[in-house]
């Protein structure tokens, strides 16, 4: 019973057996089951149990576990089977704060999402009944291919789904019949994104009933076989098909709309994705006329069609928020989409006084570069009103041109280099540095006395690693040089990352239906966290914030205060270091209460023994007030893609689509590959004019990027005696 309690959230349907405690208590026939007999006892659960097995013989919903309860469902029709995309993507953008960053800070690398392309996908016999195969050790792209194909597995089998787990790391899925012991169990392979199937059952113990349902899901799962064949399959001849075999004449718009859904599944509709830009553009004008929409496209060769080359989106209500109740600090980085067709999204994100992450803008080019940055960096600004920049902290990882974009097009603006960057840099200048803790303690150093007492330590350890330090501006990463107006303390790109990992499912959809996804995400996002301030009605300062002073309470408890001249103060931590606290002013010498905004251990400590409220020392970007302030106003929801408005235009094109050789490039990322026995012996490949020259005891993965760019084929890579 326990392992299969129902939806509590939907009504109860047919014959399906909802029990509460009191319903159990009823059936036991006795309140108080202490003082029951044991045989009654296991006699009474026992009756219980063959009631419910019973009425799932019968037929019930799908079952699923309490937590699943609030995910996102992708389809308006047939909900049933549908397995949610339970990836935690609403708790990586909630309460995030720099200081949960030190576990990362450590590993030296931001964790990026990456996607293999040899992965098997969607398999199917090949013979007259076209089975689906699922086997033992087969792959998949992530998870949310994985759920879409034992959904499908499932509706093609016919048989309902138990979700036992259901995360973004391991998914256990079950047959819904207790009498049935079929099973299947996913995991993400540890060196990438990709998911593989660790244990599946082969056969069921129950007796499965195939019927028809005239819904597009299952009519999409039990005929994918035919557009896997022939993306071009007329919607005739499935209809002819359901008619030869089940005796039903389905309507034509059932199986136009389940030809849609097959073509996501197989990911063949990006070409389609692109013909609606335009069609996307006019869609999101239209919620809402501050709304903006920059899309570019270039010239085909014969001159009769428009080939994309780029697109800018910025909502009127993230940027109109930001401007007026957030912190003026800003990440931007750019995302690799690995599709059918190549793309970057460049991205900019800020912080509200919850540390709730929110997307500002978003942007689709062709690739990363200054061109790129420039045309994203002055749109981003178009839309914010801020002129050259000035009043902004933007903080990058520097690299593919966009500190050159930031120096040219928003000169005044305050940049920051990501300090993970800084340290793989370091990373490859020496590989194993002795100055890795002291790195990070330098770069987290919230003044100039701290910086320099790490900085020295760092001289004494290695001379070269100093050297080199002081060759990166480092006023550019040391949180002691951020301006004390930004009051954020990130020193750190990891809210994109965060964002990314919220966005991930919506990379494999088509670039109209992604970015349509998008939107509907960020204002679901509006809504939540607008009925969130509500609920914390009685509250003065933002929860995350309360979490971070209380942290800071526990951490001043240790500080003994050694004088006292009214509202100033001197006290001295653990290490012996003296501090001067002035509460009038709201500063402290160790200077995170003006960089953070919020009191530090110090002045947590001093407020205290003074008998003051903390929360009333806080800045007022962090209230309660302020928050509800960003969300009150909501945002306009794009509506479903069947009701955008039709509109003549001109047929964007998608610009060409990669070779295999840049999926290989991006599978071997950062895997050692292992040379052949004549460690010293070259090759040399000549191609587009360009002569390379690989050594084997030194080849890497990255042999395979420079080989794409110059167009060499695969029968010469048989010649690099690669693994």
């Amino acid at each position: 019973i326990a392992e299969r309690p129902i939806k509590s959230n939907e009504k109860p349907t047919g014959k399906t057996i909802m029990l509460s405690h009191r319903d159990l208590m009823d059936t036991f026939g006795q309140n108080d089951v202490s003082d029951a007999d044991e045989d009654d006892v296991i006699n009474n659960l026992h009756t219980c149990i063959n009631l419910i097995a019973s009425a799932i013989d019968e037929g019930t919903g799908q079952w699923v576990r309490e937590h699943n309860k609030g995910a996102t469902q992708s389809y308006s029709d047939d909900e049933e089977d549908f397995i949610p995309d339970n990836n935690h993507s609403v708790t990586y953008l909630e309460g995030y704060c720099s200081d949960t960053d030190v576990t990362v800070l450590y590993i030296g690398t931001i964790p990026r999402c990456r996607e293999i392309h040899h992965t098997t996908g969607f398999l199917f016999e090949d013979n007259v009944h076209h089975k689906m195969i699922m086997r033992q050790g087969q792959l998949f792209r992530d998870e949310f291919q994985f759920r879409r194909a034992v959904e499908v597995f499932s509706l093609r089998e016919g048989f309902k789904l138990c979700i036992i787990e259901n995360g973004p790391d391991l998914i256990h899925l079950e047959c819904s019949l207790l009498r049935c012991d079929w099973k299947i169990v996913g995991a993400k392979i540890s060196t990438g994104n990709s998911f593989i199937v660790k244990d599946i059952s082969l056969t069921h113990a129950c007796h499965i009933k195939r019927a028809f349902k005239c819904t597009s899901k299952w009519i999409a799962a039990n005929y994918l076989h035919l557009w896997k064949q022939n993306p071009e399959t007329a919607s005739v001849e499935v209809k002819q098909q359901i008619i030869q075999t089940f005796g039903v004449v389905c309507p034509e718009w059932k199986i136009f709309k389940a030809e849609k859904r097959a073509q996501q599944l197989l990911g063949k509709d990006h070409v389609q994705g692109y013909t609606r830009l335009t069609q996307l553009k006019t869609e999101i004008e239209r919620i809402n006329s501050h709304n903006i929409v920059v899309l570019e496209t270039k010239d085909e060769d014969s001159g009769c069609s428009k080939i994309f080359h780029r697109m800018f989106v910025c909502f009127h209500e993230p940027a109109f928020t930001f401007k007026m109740n957030f912190r003026n600090f800003i990440a931007v980085d750019g995302w690799v989409i690995n599709s059918v067709h190549k793309s970057v999204m460049l991205v900019a994100a800020a912080l509200d006084g919850n540390n709730d992450i929110l997307p500002i803008a978003l942007a689709e080019v062709e690739i990363e570069d200054f061109n790129s940055w420039y045309f994203f960096l002055n749109n981003l600004i178009r839309a914010l009103r801020r002129e050259n920049g000035e009043g902004l902290c933007i903080i990058t990882d520097g690299d593919n041109g966009v500190l050159e974009a930031i120096e040219d097009c928003i000169p005044l603006a305050h940049c920051r280099q990501c300090c993970c960057s800084i340290y793989n840099q370091m990373l490859v200048q020496f590989p194993d540095p002795p100055v890795k803790d002291l790195f990070w303690a330098a770069c987290r150093s919230t003044s100039e006395v701290q910086f320099t007492r790490y900085i020295k330590m760092i001289q004494s350890s290695s001379i070269e690693c100093h050297q080199w330090l002081f060759q990166t501006q480092w006023k550019k990463w040391a949180l002691h040089c951020m301006p004390v107006w930004v009051k954020c303390t990130n020193v750190t790109i990891m809210l994109t990352v965060y964002l990314r990992n919220s966005f991930a499912k919506f990379f494999s959809l088509s670039i109209a239906d992604r970015f349509a996804a998008i939107s509907s995400f960020i204002a679901d996002t509006y809504e939540r966290r607008r009925l969130s301030g509500w609920n914390w009605l009685r509250n003065k300062i933002t929860p995350s914030v309360q979490q971070q002073i209380r942290n800071r309470v526990i951490q001043g408890q240790q500080i003994r205060i050694l004088y006292s001249t009214g509202r100033q103060m001197k006290v001295e931590d653990t290490d012996s270091m003296t501090y001067e606290v002035d509460i009038t002013s709201m500063t402290c010498t160790c200077r995170l209460w003006q960089l953070s905004g919020i009191p530090c251990s110090h002045a947590c400590r001093c407020l205290e023994e003074l008998g003051e409220n903390i929360e009333d020392n806080v800045h007022q970007l962090f209230s309660m007030d302020q928050y509800r302030t960003t969300y009150a106003s909501g945002m306009d929801k794009l509506p479903e893609r069947s009701k955008w408005q039709l509109k003549l235009c001109d047929e964007i094109l998608p610009p060409s689509a990669l070779d295999n050789t840049s999926f290989i490039a991006d599978d071997l990322y950062d895997q050692t590959l292992v040379p052949t026995q004549n460690d010293t012996k070259e090759t040399h490949v000549e191609a587009s004019g360009a002569k390379v020259s690989v050594d084997n005891k030194f080849v890497s993965s990255s042999i395979y990027v420079y080989l794409q760019y110059a167009n060499i084929s695969n029968s010469y890579l048989e010649h690099l005696h690669l693994s």
